[in-house]
């Protein structure tokens, strides 16, 4: 008899030790701070997981007079973006065309006075045509050879008064069409020679205001490769 008084009261302190355990964690779960704070960081590392996209909206203009290209017809990035990921893909693209164009008629895309530390991924699957890239002002940070490679028309290239700090190996491969390039006002210190070594019509280099180098030339052949010559012996010390 007294072995079965003994089993019960030790089921009993058995059950009331589990409701007291199950309050207590739910209680600390439900109360502490620590555990809502983490929760919600946690959630809102997934949304920003989620939104690496960006709106572009267009202005859509016609050009006279852009260097390599007698007329063209392009969009001018007019809504204030902020790009600070690498991974950031354009989402959409708002804007209204001008009579009987549409995006397949799109030549050039230019941003200025943004911030924008990276070029978004993705532009290309709403302007496939494009020949001409136009970042000014933007705080750009870096550009890579897998940022150019899905514009193989591209025929002119101009990054100016930007912050990008060198040019690495092959960054044009899959530009050779390049007539084209503006790197003024950067803080350029290395240039991989082989950087131009595809680009059989480049015809106008400006590259004023780095800081390995610092010359432009417009509208001339030879003048360029002279002055890629001088390029390589100030700006290809030091890789990066």
């Amino acid at each position: 008899m007294l072995k079965i008084i003994i089993c019960i009261f030790c089921v009993i302190s058995l059950i009331s030790c589990n409701i007291i355990v199950d309050y207590i964690d739910f209680e600390t779960v439900e109360a502490d701070p620590a555990m809502k704070s983490v929760n919600i960081s946690l959630e809102l590392e997934n949304d920003e997981i989620q939104t690496k996209t960006v709106d572009l909206s267009c202005t859509y203009k016609f050009f006279t007079d852009w260097w390599a290209i007698d007329y063209a017809y392009f969009c001018e990035q007019n809504q204030a973006v902020k790009i600070v990921d690498a991974d950031t893909r354009v989402a959409k693209v708002k804007g209204t065309h001008k009579e009987l164009k549409d995006n397949s008629d799109v030549r050039g895309f230019r941003v200025n006075g943004q911030s924008m530390a990276y070029l978004p991924k993705g532009l290309n699957k709403f302007f496939d045509n494009l020949e001409f890239l136009a970042i000014w002002t933007t705080d750009l940070m870096e550009i890579h050879s897998e940022d150019l490679a899905p514009f193989t028309k591209l025929r002119i290239l101009s990054i100016w008064e930007n912050k990008i700090e060198y040019l690495e190996k092959d960054l044009m491969k899959f530009n050779p069409k390049i007539e084209y390039i503006g790197f003024g006002k950067n803080r350029i210190q290395y240039v991989d020679p082989n950087v131009f070594d595809l680009l059989t019509r480049l015809h106008t280099l400006h590259f004023d205001g780095n800081d390995c180098y610092s010359k432009q030339v417009a509208g001339d052949r030879i003048g360029v490769l002279r002055m890629i010559d001088e390029m390589n012996e100030h700006c290809n010390s030091n890789e990066v």
